[in-house]
């Protein structure tokens, strides 16, 4: 059994049981709040050695689908591989919650005018 787990079911003790008992499992981090995965992230922008993603069913029915980058990069972490992945899609989503945000912060202000 191989499981996969957004970033939000990454605790200690739910990858301390994966660990004993999934064949393979595969979570993913938040980048906000470690300085592990910062990390991991530098060193894959440097190396620059990504590999494009095919993309899944939902984007090819897109007129011009987004684009996934995925790059493995070195670690000698036992607990196994580690993948730096960039998405159209992850950073048209995070533009417009900043956008929304800064929104949010302007009419706040022109409030307090």
């Amino acid at each position: 059994m191989v499981v996969g787990d957004d970033r939000g079911m990454m605790t200690s003790a739910n990858v301390k049981r994966l660990r004993s008992r999934a064949q393979g499992y595969i979570l993913g981090r938040q980048r906000r709040r470690s300085e592990e995965v910062y990390r991991c992230v530098d060193q894959a922008h440097t190396k620059g050695h990504w590999i494009e993603y095919s993309v899944g069913i939902t984007a090819r029915e897109k007129g011009h689908p987004p684009r996934t980058l995925v790059q493995e990069i070195e670690s000698d972490a036992a607990a196994g591989r580690i993948f730096v992945v960039k998405s159209d899609e992850r950073l048209d989503y995070e533009r417009t919650q900043r956008l929304k945000a800064m929104q949010r912060v302007r009419t706040d202000l022109e409030a307090l005018e």
